[in-house]
């Protein structure tokens, strides 16, 4: 059940720490399943307007822009719905 008619491009996202390489590849896991399962450690966004993105990035140590808000439910890694 989509709970928005919006959704989340992932079209930067930080690359995986090593781990889930490995995890992947020893469980023959698909990348759609890695994502949704764990996130491939990005843990959480702040979702915000673009104007706020300048002032987010100076606050908040280490933040990048991963994705944005696009108007498709779903959440999308390029092409790939992760959920």
């Amino acid at each position: 059940r989509r709970l928005s008619e919006y959704g989340f491009l992932f079209d930067a996202p930080i690359k995986p720490p090593q781990i889930f390489s490995w995890i992947q590849k020893a469980g023959d896991i698909t990348q759609n399943e890695m994502y949704r399962t764990f996130n491939m450690g990005m843990g959480f966004a702040f979702v915000v307007p673009k104007k706020s993105v300048v002032s987010v990035l100076q606050m908040v140590n280490g933040a990048q822009v991963v994705g944005k808000v696009i108007k498709e439910p779903g959440a999308f890694l390029g092409d790939l719905e992760i959920v």
